[in-house]
Protein backbone atom coordinates (compact mmCIF):
# COMPACT_ATOMS: atom_id res chain seq x y z
CA UNK A 1 0.00 0.00 0.00
CA UNK A 2 3.01 2.19 0.59
CA UNK A 3 3.92 2.50 -3.17
CA UNK A 4 -0.02 3.43 -4.04
CA UNK A 5 0.45 6.05 -1.46
CA UNK A 6 4.08 7.51 -3.73
CA UNK A 7 2.23 7.16 -5.98
CA UNK A 8 -0.69 8.98 -5.50
CA UNK A 9 1.90 12.04 -3.63
CA UNK A 10 3.82 11.93 -7.25
CA UNK A 11 0.77 12.49 -9.41
CA UNK A 12 -0.95 15.06 -7.19
CA UNK A 13 2.60 16.53 -7.35
CA UNK A 14 2.08 16.92 -11.43
CA UNK A 15 -0.95 18.23 -11.02
CA UNK A 16 -0.28 20.75 -9.04
CA UNK A 17 2.99 21.54 -11.33
CA UNK A 18 0.82 21.93 -13.95
CA UNK A 19 -0.12 25.92 -13.10
CA UNK A 20 3.70 27.16 -13.44
CA UNK A 21 3.43 30.30 -15.65
CA UNK A 22 2.46 33.82 -14.14
CA UNK A 23 0.74 35.75 -16.61
CA UNK A 24 1.96 39.65 -16.14
CA UNK A 25 0.65 42.33 -17.52
CA UNK A 26 3.18 45.46 -18.59
CA UNK A 27 2.69 49.08 -17.98
CA UNK A 28 2.72 51.31 -20.63
CA UNK A 29 1.85 54.95 -20.59
CA UNK A 30 -0.04 54.80 -24.11
CA UNK A 31 -3.06 52.38 -23.65
CA UNK A 32 -6.20 54.02 -21.97
CA UNK A 33 -7.19 52.70 -17.91
CA UNK A 34 -10.86 51.81 -18.79
CA UNK A 35 -9.38 49.73 -21.85
CA UNK A 36 -7.06 47.53 -19.58
CA UNK A 37 -10.07 47.25 -16.83
CA UNK A 38 -12.28 46.06 -19.62
CA UNK A 39 -9.73 43.46 -22.08
CA UNK A 40 -8.63 42.17 -17.74
CA UNK A 41 -12.37 41.93 -17.27
CA UNK A 42 -12.74 40.25 -20.60
CA UNK A 43 -9.83 38.12 -21.06
CA UNK A 44 -8.98 37.49 -16.70
CA UNK A 45 -12.87 37.51 -15.81
CA UNK A 46 -11.85 39.89 -13.09
CA UNK A 47 -14.78 41.73 -11.33
CA UNK A 48 -14.58 45.42 -11.85
CA UNK A 49 -12.41 46.17 -8.13
CA UNK A 50 -10.34 43.37 -8.99
CA UNK A 51 -9.41 44.90 -12.29
CA UNK A 52 -8.81 48.78 -11.31
CA UNK A 53 -6.35 47.51 -9.13
CA UNK A 54 -4.45 44.77 -11.21
CA UNK A 55 -3.99 47.87 -13.48
CA UNK A 56 -3.33 50.13 -10.94
CA UNK A 57 -0.38 48.02 -9.52
CA UNK A 58 0.29 47.37 -13.05
CA UNK A 59 0.34 51.32 -13.33
CA UNK A 60 2.48 52.25 -10.32
CA UNK A 61 4.89 49.44 -9.97
CA UNK A 62 5.62 48.43 -13.70
CA UNK A 63 3.93 45.19 -14.09
CA UNK A 64 1.59 43.27 -12.63
CA UNK A 65 0.76 39.12 -12.22
CA UNK A 66 -2.93 38.52 -13.97
CA UNK A 67 -2.88 35.08 -13.03
CA UNK A 68 -1.20 31.97 -12.94
CA UNK A 69 -2.06 28.99 -15.32
CA UNK A 70 -0.88 26.19 -17.00
CA UNK A 71 1.77 27.17 -20.19
CA UNK A 72 -1.08 26.59 -22.76
CA UNK A 73 -3.96 28.77 -21.30
CA UNK A 74 -1.12 31.05 -20.04
CA UNK A 75 -0.09 31.57 -23.90
CA UNK A 76 -4.09 31.90 -25.30
CA UNK A 77 -4.88 34.59 -22.77
CA UNK A 78 -1.51 36.45 -23.65
CA UNK A 79 -2.47 36.02 -27.02
CA UNK A 80 -5.55 37.60 -26.65
CA UNK A 81 -4.10 39.89 -24.65
CA UNK A 82 -2.15 40.63 -28.06
CA UNK A 83 -4.94 40.51 -30.65
CA UNK A 84 -7.58 42.30 -28.50
CA UNK A 85 -4.31 45.53 -28.42
CA UNK A 86 -3.87 45.30 -32.13
CA UNK A 87 -7.18 45.62 -33.09
CA UNK A 88 -7.29 48.97 -30.83
CA UNK A 89 -4.16 50.11 -32.38
CA UNK A 90 -2.35 50.43 -28.38
CA UNK A 91 0.44 48.82 -27.23
CA UNK A 92 -0.97 46.51 -23.97
CA UNK A 93 1.17 43.89 -23.47
CA UNK A 94 1.60 40.67 -21.36
CA UNK A 95 4.11 38.12 -20.98
CA UNK A 96 3.80 34.81 -19.37
CA UNK A 97 6.87 33.56 -17.32
CA UNK A 98 7.39 30.67 -15.38
CA UNK A 99 6.81 30.22 -11.58
CA UNK A 100 9.25 29.69 -9.37
CA UNK A 101 6.66 27.62 -7.17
Amino acid sequence: MAKETSRDEGIAKQRLNCNEYKVILLNDDFTPMEFVVKTLKDVFHMVDDCARNTMMKTHFDGSCVCGLYSFDIAQTKVSKITRIADQKGVPMKCILERSDN
